[in-house]
């Protein structure tokens, strides 16, 4: 994990930068060329008085409404006038494309847009985009129609946290004990969920352990009701399931509930991720052994002052117009060692 994020900051350090002050035309090869002597960069903020902006949800679960507040709050406490429109696409993508197309005729002058598949609302950015509005993403999109991409640590990282967990506190400790597992995705189609996933089956893979099996796999749409059937279902279909790793702790709730029903709290080693008060209140009832903590605060605040800078025409950006957060910063493993001190 520490050579992952210190590759991660030398590769931001080693990139050359420039700064953000208007949208970058579509066509990657007309694009303008890094700032020199010959070819300076304008960073004087447009004299706008009160600017608006806009923040797309595409799924609003504990972890990404504790997120959306904090960008909303930091926003408003700028030293610029900013007036803050919040939308849920509560995992729609169809509403996704309505929410921005809405955000554009409010007139906002950025649109901040979380967690979607990469290819399902391109036409919503480039509309956004060619209207003039400042578009940024927080992953991947099949379209060069964005002013900036911005980059927490990677989901991929969060999975691996929790595997790691489970491989010094299970797999290692108990050789002989080979561990059936189930895995209560989010959205595999996203970035975010199909990157949490990997995290956990890469880094089992990388172990060297033999002694696990991935026994079967659901989506869930990072909702505890979707979970809780799925779950449900898998103490009767899989009842030799012995191990769940869930996409976030609003599932993982799901699956306690189903674990709970036929007696096997306890039993079954669950491990989420979010870390917020879902997954605190399940540890603090012994229903859940670890789940990785989404520093809200400090990725909130980062990426609030990414989309101010960015107004202001002083957000730095690399060659391929992506801005970075500390990584070290965004993530805590908690345990039954440390979960105390964590109080939301």
């Amino acid at each position: 994990m520490k050579k992952i994020i210190a590759l991660l900051l030398a590769a931001v350090l080693a990139i050359g930068l420039v700064a953000c002050t208007s949208n970058t035309p579509s066509n990657p090869s007309s694009a303008p060329s890094a700032p020199n002597s010959e070819n300076p960069v304008d960073t004087t903020p447009a004299d706008k008085g009160t600017y608006k902006v806009g923040i797309s949800m595409y799924v609003m679960d504990g972890g990404m409404t504790a997120l959306s507040g904090l960008m909303k709050d930091t926003l408003a406490s700028a030293d610029i006038d900013i007036e803050v429109f919040v939308t849920s696409a509560d995992q729609s993508t169809e509403k996704q494309n309505s929410d921005i197309e809405d955000l554009v005729t409010k007139g906002c002058d950025l649109i901040w847009v979380q967690g979607f598949d990469k290819n399902a609302i391109v036409g919503a950015l480039e509309n956004a985009y060619s209207a003039g509005v400042k578009v940024a993403i927080s992953t991947e999109a099949d379209t060069d129609s964005y002013t900036y991409r911005y980059a927490n640590a990677t989901d991929e990282q969060t999975g691996e946290m929790q595997a790691e967990w489970f491989i010094e506190n299970y797999l290692k400790k108990n050789p002989n004990t080979t561990y059936k597992i189930a895995m209560c995705n989010g959205v595999m189609s996203t970035p975010g969920g199909a990157g949490r996933r990997n995290g956990v089956v890469w880094s089992l893979e990388k172990s060297g352990c033999t002694n696990y099996e991935i026994v079967t796999e659901q989506d869930c749409n990072y909702t505890t009701e979707a979970a809780q059937a799925w779950a449900e279902g898998l103490m009767t279909s899989h009842p030799e399931v012995d191990v769940i790793f869930c996409g976030n702790d609003d599932m993982a709730m799901g699956v306690a509930n189903a674990i709970d029903a036929v007696g096997r709290t306890g039993e079954i080693v669950l491990l989420g991720t979010d870390g917020h008060e879902v997954g605190l209140q399940l540890m603090k009832e012994g229903k859940m052994v670890a789940t990785v903590r989404m520093n809200v605060d400090e990725i909130g605040k980062a990426m609030a002052n990414s989309m101010i800078d960015c107004l202001k025409g002083t957000l730095v950006l690399d060659e391929n117009r992506m801005t970075f957060a500390d990584a070290s910063l965004l993530y805590t493993l908690l345990d039954e060692t440390n979960y105390k001190n964590y109080n939301d």
